[in-house]
């Protein structure tokens, strides 16, 4: 039976294109096309879908089906064709096809060692606690890159074709390990994909991007989110929230209906707190409530939660009938609290907006520069002032970015009045290597030397490992970074903003047995917004600056800023980080 086809969804779900000598698959001329779906008889132990494409000249197809047909007969198969002339479906059909028997072959002939390395990967990344791994291809060779606690480590190197190989069995294999639905790795163009694996003992799932890159190089971007089969919490109070801060993400969370924004830049930790502020929720409940999250996609799992995924990246409008679709639905659903992933575009601010009127509480992210912050991103996606000043829109509004907490064991005070010298030579060579031209090889070496307090430059010299001119260069880096007229000017600014001798503020060690580098893990340092009456008043007639005075003066409001230097007295967080995430100490904040 030969029918006429007009997409790729009208083919059977587990369909294959095979190339075989019976039927030469030549992929030149895409102009006519015969697709021939045929599955084999029941003496095999598992039934197979097969479809065989062909592509002969108008005039042939009859020839060409009989053919086929006669094929098909000899062998006991069962087939239908179905011809077509759409061009976009012909090149769809032969893309998947592509796609297909490039990850087939790649499966098969991926050496286990590149898979062993990629695995490796990882397994060293979680171990480290990355947040995120950076394999970044460029002509010659490949880095790997990780961060951690928000700062970029080098990690390894590896000659190009070998940085490429790796990229695709990340991109393509673990992406996909039943070898379906994982697409072509291309570095000519920008890509995304999602990985849920486990790896060792420890389920991961990433989230992955890639770029090309200058010259005849790419990156790939795996964000790591690591999953929790028990769905366990981290307490909002470990998160490194103030008390006052705490209190404020409590009245937010306790208000029945209203929108509860986070907001910061990518990587300020947002879709984590959200996270453990909807689990906490949740259990706070005795899993009394019911939640719907919409995301693309769901990045954590939230044990107790509907998570229902929108894939908006490869729809033909850009997802917007989906998004308001799956929006419309969830709200149909009885929720007692929808969140929404991100407001990113106009349709998700408008949908967002329809939501909280109709009575729901919603919880969702905003990239923002801080809490008023977000009272404009909304308007500039055309939600209007009336509407984000009702008394029972916004239920809290919360901007944070994530700061290195210190070691306490190795973190240093200043000492005699004078900062110390924070950056040991070991440091210093370790960081930037590459640029010393020192072998990746002898990097463990240094590192245990550094525990011995070797003459390391000096050894590194007598052993040839670098020359006079790369020693001059690790020298004035050291004396660059440790400047004691930088240092100076640095402790007349903190001196602005506390009192030294009085306070316990400390700076990061070179690292000990309890940490890596001086830090363990990240601090919060956040502004939160609960209005009042009076504040959404003052935001109704756009007066932005009488409403920040306001919520400073009346509801004991403090910038982010402001938070992080609360921490620095503490000793909890290093100035000069303060000064990296922020602006100069003793500035004026606005």
């Amino acid at each position: 039976m030969t029918q006429t086809i007009s997409q790729v969804s009208e083919l059977k779900k587990n369909w294959q294109l095979e190339d075989t000598r019976n039927f030469n698959f030549n992929n030149e001329d895409l102009k006519n096309i015969v697709v021939i779906k045929y599955e084999k008889g029941s003496y095999t132990a598992k039934e197979t879908i097969i479809p065989l494409v062909y592509k002969p000249k108008l005039k042939d197809v009859k020839k060409t089906l009989r053919r086929i047909q006669s094929y098909a007969k000899k062998h006991s198969i069962n087939f239908e064709g179905a011809f077509t002339e759409n061009d976009s479906l012909i090149e769809g059909i032969y893309n998947e096809w592509k796609t297909t028997q490039s990850k087939k072959r790649i499966a098969n002939d991926a050496n286990t060692s590149e898979i062993k390395k990629a695995d490796a990967i990882f397994e060293k990344a979680l171990k480290v606690n990355a947040s995120d791994i950076h394999l970044e291809k460029r002509r010659d060779k490949t880095k790997l890159r990780f961060r951690v606690n928000g700062e970029m480590y080098d990690e390894n190197s590896y000659f190009s074709g070998e940085g490429e190989k790796l990229a695709r069995v990340i991109y393509q294999i673990y992406t996909s390990e039943d070898g379906e639905s994982a697409t072509n790795f291309d570095e000519t163009k920008p890509q995304n994909g999602l990985i849920d694996k486990m790896f060792g003992e420890q389920r991961v799932r990433a989230r992955i991007a890639t770029v090309p890159a200058n010259p005849d190089g790419f990156d790939v971007i795996c964000r790591l989110l690591p999953f929790n089969e028990d769905g366990s919490a981290i307490p909002v109070s470990e998160l490194g929230y103030s008390v006052k801060e705490r209190k404020d993400l409590e009245k937010m969370i306790s208000n029945a209906i209203g929108v509860i924004i986070i907001a910061g830049t990518t990587g300020s930790g947002k879709s984590t707190t959200l996270k453990n502020v909807l689990i906490g929720k949740i259990k706070d409940s005795e899993d009394k409530i019911k939640v719907i999250t919409v995301e693309d996609p769901p990045e954590y799992y939230i044990p107790g939660a509907t998570q229902v995924p929108v894939n908006r990246e490869n729809s033909k409008d850009g997802g917007k009938t989906e998004f308001l679709n799956t929006i419309k639905a969830a709200m149909r659903s009885d929720p007692d609290i929808l969140m929404v992933g991100e407001v990113r575009d106009a349709l998700t601010a408008e949908t967002l907006t329809g939501a909280v009127q109709s009575g729901h509480q919603v919880f969702t992210t905003i990239h923002a520069s801080s809490a008023f912050g977000i009272i404009n991103r909304l308007e500039n996606f055309g939600v209007s002032r009336e509407t984000l000043s009702s008394p029972q829109f916004i239920a809290g509004l919360v901007y944070q970015k994530l700061l290195p907490k210190l070691c306490p064991h190795c973190s240093v005070p200043i000492k005699n009045g004078k900062i110390p010298k924070r950056f040991p030579l070991e440091k210093i060579i370790i960081d930037n290597y590459e640029t010393f031209g020192i072998p990746i090889t002898k990097l463990e070496e240094i590192k245990e030397k550094m525990e011995d307090n070797t003459d390391i430059v000096t050894e590194l010299l007598n052993n040839g490992n670098i020359k006079s001119r790369e020693a001059i260069k690790i020298l004035k880096k050291h004396e660059q970074i440790n400047d004691k007229e930088k240092n100076e000017a640095l402790l007349d600014r903190i001196k602005q903003v506390a009192d030294v001798k009085e306070s316990n503020i400390r700076f990061r060690g070179q690292g000990c047995k309890h940490c890596s580098s001086g830090v363990q893990g990240r601090f919060v340092c956040a502004e939160t917004i609960v209005p009042d009456l009076e504040l959404l008043s003052l935001i109704s007639e756009g007066r932005d600056p009488e409403a920040i005075n306001y919520w400073k003066t009346n509801l004991n409001g403090k910038f982010a800023m402001e938070d992080a230097l609360d921490k620095m007295v503490e000793g909890l967080v290093d100035p000069t980080d303060i000064e990296h995430a922020f602006q100069e100490i003793g500035s004026k904040i606005i």
